[in-house]
């Protein structure tokens, strides 16, 4: 209990950063900060705002510029921040393996890597480069952690050859509203007749799904909202849930090995339509056997606020 009491924060000068994101957009408020290092922790800490009706907002590294980490209702907010150690034991065929503050357990044969919380990318890439792997997703702010890019369903620029993030996890560990650990895994059963199904400490939760009258996904690239699909896995509720649904404890990720040599061109365009039919080339290609990683589009407007520091960049519609 002392480290417990050791990770609870009332200071309001400490708790002031914690109450916007990058975007500076989103101003809350809150009374208290948790800072639990484990898995118990943070269900200790759950089971503790539900007894006294404390709202929880999840917090990860702030990396975010939608305003989902914000406390805007106040109460108490809960960062995973020092959560750098796995919660599991160390699996057959894994060995643990030293970041920079953090530890991971890594399969490199089978191109496994299991992660705690607070890791960032940036950590996490600096120890699988050393053995010639690459986790893929690339959100483009590379100090996000991974519990906050699972918790947001992270993409970008690599997104275009790789996928989101979702497409790389394969379980997690989560605790739940009411504070009990479910394991979530890829191949776990799908929803069926509407209703999903998983276990947690021992009991089964079951959940009603909507109906696609009730809520719908747009059909879009979209990472905003409760993922929804007829056969859906248990995991995929929680991947993009920003933390309404529980605090992620543990990642297993999917990994690739690292590309050798990439080339990075910018090529400026003299209209939107010759940016956009370039586009649909690239995909073109892409299907028949090239490899494009990452694709960023950067309109007229932006090209005139990097020309204020860049004066050599052509004139042209898009980039």
């Amino acid at each position: 209990m002392e480290s417990l009491h050791a990770a609870r924060v009332t200071d309001s000068d400490r708790i002031r950063a914690y109450l916007s994101d990058e975007s500076a957009s989103f101003r809350g408020h809150a009374t208290e900060l948790l800072l639990p290092a484990t898995e118990r922790e943070v269900a200790e800490m759950v089971r503790a705002a539900n007894r006294s009706r404390t709202l929880l907002t999840v917090s990860g590294a702030g990396t975010s510029i939608t305003g989902s980490r914000v406390p805007t209702s106040g109460g108490a907010v809960l960062s995973t921040e020092r959560m750098v150690e796995p919660c599991s034991a160390v699996p057959a065929g894994f060995e643990a393996v030293e970041g920079d503050g953090f530890r991971i357990m890594l399969n490199a044969p089978e191109r496994l890597a299991i992660v705690p919380p607070a890791v960032t990318l940036a950590g996490l890439d600096a120890v699988l480069a050393r053995r010639g792997l690459l986790y893929p997703p690339d959100p483009t702010e590379m100090t996000a952690m991974i519990g906050g890019t699972v918790a947001t369903n992270a993409s970008g620029a690599r997104s275009f050859h790789y996928g989101p993030t979702r497409a790389w996890v394969r379980r997690i560990r989560v605790v739940l509203p009411t504070g009990e650990v479910a394991e979530l895994r890829r191949g776990n059963p799908p929803a069926r007749g509407g209703v999903l199904e998983f276990r947690a400490e021992g009991r089964t939760v079951r959940l009603r799904l909507p109906s696609e009258d009730e809520y719908r996904m747009p059909r879009t690239k979209n990472a905003a909202g409760l993922y929804l699909a007829p056969n859906m896995a248990p995991i995929d509720l929680f991947i993009g849930c920003e933390g309404i649904l529980g605090v992620i404890t543990e990642v297993e990720v999917a990994l690739v090995e690292r590309p050798a040599q990439t080339l990075t061109v910018v090529v400026y365009f003299a209209s939107c339509d010759d940016a956009l039919g370039f586009v649909e080339a690239c995909i073109s290609r892409s299907r028949a056997g090239d490899t494009f990683l990452s694709l960023e589009y950067f309109d007229g407007r932006s090209l005139g606020f990097l020309r204020e520091m860049y004066p050599d960049i052509p004139g042209g519609a898009a980039a």
